[in-house]
């Protein structure tokens, strides 16, 4: 994986064996970005500096990932704004996945106490 300014200029390569699924830390600080494929698939922070230029200054696996679901191309999972703690879709055949619209009308149908 590569990173470059939006106007333009030369790329800096943040991953040494590939990755994707990046997520910038809100700090900008760091890049977490999945590696790897199936039981081999981590999830590794770069540290990053940005002046007076950009530079990668660590790279470190911080767990398997073997079992959260791949979703290229966009990611299937999250960072928490203090970079704490992640959420993520873990890969289980019989996992459903329930959408529930309108909720509010919902509870209120149902004899909750909505707004």
């Amino acid at each position: 994986m590569y990173v470059r300014r939006l106007a333009g200029g030369e790329e800096a390569q943040v991953s040494v064996s590939g990755g994707g699924e990046p997520v910038w830390s809100r700090d900008g600080r760091a890049l977490y970005y999945r590696t790897g494929a199936g039981l081999g698939s981590e999830l590794v922070e770069a540290g990053l500096r940005t002046d007076p230029a950009f530079a990668v200054t660590s790279r470190r696996s911080l767990f398997s990932m073997a079992e959260v679901v791949t979703a290229v191309p966009h990611r299937n999972y999250d960072i928490s704004p203090d970079g704490k703690t992640f959420v993520m879709v873990r890969f289980n055949p019989s996992t459903r996945i329930m959408v529930i619209q309108n909720l509010p009308a919902l509870v209120r149908a149902l004899g909750g106490r909505g707004r």
